[in-house]
């Protein structure tokens, strides 16, 4: 659940991921891993930003009021 909570954080805005398949030396068939950038997922943080939806960026969803890159 953590990290589908990342995905969604507001500030978040890179994420970059990898998966390997039959690692050597582990017990691990497949092995994933994620990296976020800007970080989140803070206790007591609201997940999304407050405001006037498409308000803080340049390009928006009107149709959702959701923000995109």
């Amino acid at each position: 659940m953590a990290q589908s909570l990342q995905m969604a954080w507001a500030n978040t805005d890179r994420i970059g991921c990898a998966v390997a398949r039959n690692c050597p030396n582990t017990n691990w068939k497949t092995y994933i891993v994620c990296w976020y950038y800007k970080s989140g997922n803070y206790l007591g943080v609201p997940v999304y930003g407050v405001g006037e939806p498409c308000s803080k960026c340049d390009k928006c969803d009107k149709s959702t009021g959701l923000c995109y890159q």
